[in-house]
């Protein structure tokens, strides 16, 4: 993740973007959220769409492995062999 983070970030940067919307769906939220908190001064929005958001202090595996219980059980993930 952190390669991902750094592209974004050295992108921004590099080219002396600002008022930046940056836009994530899935495994993104973690990297647009992370890139974010590098650089605040440059990013005026994000957008998530059904992407894993972790919240303050809280480690991206969480979305990987504990799925959130505010999803309708269909959508959560089976364990294997079910």
């Amino acid at each position: 993740m952190d390669t991902h983070v750094d592209d974004i970030v050295r992108l921004i940067t590099e080219e002396h973007l600002t008022d930046v919307i940056l836009v994530g769906h899935s495994y993104a939220g973690l990297v647009l959220s992370s890139a974010a908190n590098r650089i605040p001064d440059r990013i005026a929005h994000l957008v998530n769409f059904d992407a894993m958001v972790p919240e303050d202090g809280e480690s991206g595996g969480r979305g990987f492995h504990d799925p959130s219980p505010h999803r309708p059980p269909a959508a959560r993930p089976r364990p294997p062999g079910r």
